[in-house]
């Protein structure tokens, strides 16, 4: 996908359907949606405060404190364990940035939803980019609305940045979240490819577990720029 680093309730009845938007993570394949604004529309912030379908739902920074409340909403959107402490970790580094903001959604005195948005000057674009990296909300509090509000308010810091579009990736197996983002505004505009990246070895080679999917011709003392042979049926050409 083109764009910037990188894992987002339009109508109630779509809020109980959409747990969480992430980037699509490894070995999960993502489609990537984008919305497209005119500077100018409102002021910044305009969605920030106010009363949703009757209810009362504050849009604030989120602060290290936070991390308590975060860290619950966080293991919804990953299904796996995060701590309070790896939480106020990752807020400390986001907040040295100066390119991220993390948003909760606050109902009642009680942080129900987060978003965290960045942006990203890009090669082939005149105007920077947004890219919305994590939107969840709390599965007790879905179906109010605040998925919507934590878009829009991710939308207004987008334009306070001078972006002139808000990206997302979506797993491709959430059909249910795809259609909430059509709700809110967004496009689908591209399919996602993902690469994971191994980390070296202390020496700085390549770790044993990779060093043993390297070719056999490799491992035997071949020449690194000697030609592979092309397997059996396989196109010669990379198609990317």
């Amino acid at each position: 996908m083109e764009g910037p680093r990188g894992g987002t309730e339009g109508e109630d009845r779509l809020d109980k359907r959409l747990p969480d938007a992430n980037p699509a993570r490894p070995g999960h394949p993502g489609v990537s949606c984008v919305r497209r604004f005119r500077a100018g529309r409102g002021a910044a912030g305009a969605f920030w405060a106010g009363i949703l379908g009757g209810v009362n739902v504050q849009i604030r920074d989120a602060i290290v404190s936070d991390a308590g409340a975060i860290a619950p909403l966080i293991e919804q959107l990953v299904r796996r364990p995060t701590t309070a402490e790896q939480v106020a970790a990752r807020l400390r580094r986001l907040e040295t940035t100066g390119g991220d903001r993390v948003l909760c959604a606050v109902y009642d005195g009680r942080v129900m939803g987060v978003a965290a948005v960045t942006y990203a000057w890009l090669l082939h674009a005149d105007a920077p980019t947004a890219r919305l990296m994590t939107l969840v909300v709390d599965e007790a509090g879905r179906g109010r609305g605040i998925g919507r509000r934590l878009v829009e308010a991710s939308v207004d810091q987008a334009r306070a940045w001078g972006c002139d579009r808000l990206e997302l990736t979506s797993r491709l197996e959430r059909a249910g979240a795809h259609t909430f983002y059509e709700a809110v505004g967004f496009a689908h505009t591209s399919k996602k490819f993902q690469m994971a990246i191994p980390p070296l070895s202390p020496a700085g080679g390549v770790p044993p577990e990779t060093a043993s999917r390297v070719a056999p011709e490799r491992r035997n003392g071949a020449s690194p720029g000697a030609p592979e042979p092309t397997p059996r049926g396989a196109d010669a050409t990379p198609s990317a």
